[in-house]
């Protein structure tokens, strides 16, 4: 993902000033290898499906009308 070190520290201090028990991670990185808090960091996969094709839809659109 490519968090600089300032971006680190800001997560950090955002992460322990908060009430949270823990933090659910579903970024592409190992959160828990660079960022460094009380709370515990469980990392988890998601997928997503474009029910509908809604989502396609808009991109399509946007890429009609804006790529040349």
């Amino acid at each position: 993902m490519g968090y600089g070190e300032a971006q680190v520290k800001d997560l950090e201090e955002t992460i322990r000033r908060s009430d949270a028990e823990f933090v659910v991670d579903g970024s592409p990185v190992d959160l828990a290898r660079i960022v460094h808090v009380p709370q515990p960091i469980l990392s988890v996969r998601y997928e997503y499906d474009d029910l509908g094709g809604r989502v396609a839809q808009v991109l399509d659109e946007f890429l009609r009308t804006t790529v040349k």
